[in-house]
């Protein structure tokens, strides 16, 4: 049971990093102000948003073999918005 909890726990985590890399993908392409080092490497960024996802869902689902749908989801999506929250008063 633990282990399902760590599993949507990761999920969470990297639901949350995805997230970052997508930002960071959208801001290299779109050229923002201050983004400059971000230029080279657009396509690196969203490759690491797809490996995010890929990864999260995988997580996600064998959390989903080891514990009821509910406790996964509401886990995975607590670690998820606490991170991405926290990222976000920067």
């Amino acid at each position: 049971m633990a282990s399902g909890y760590r599993l949507a726990a990761a999920a969470g985590c990297l639901a949350a990093a995805a997230g970052i890399f997508g930002k960071l993908g959208q801001s290299a392409w779109a050229g923002e102000p201050g983004a400059s080092w971000l230029q080279p490497v657009p396509v690196a960024w969203f490759a690491a948003h797809v490996a995010a996802n890929a990864a999260m869902t995988l997580c996600f689902v064998r959390a989903l073999q080891r514990l009821p749908s509910l406790q996964a989801t509401v886990t995975s999506v607590s670690v998820n918005v606490s991170l991405t929250v926290c990222d976000s008063d920067q």
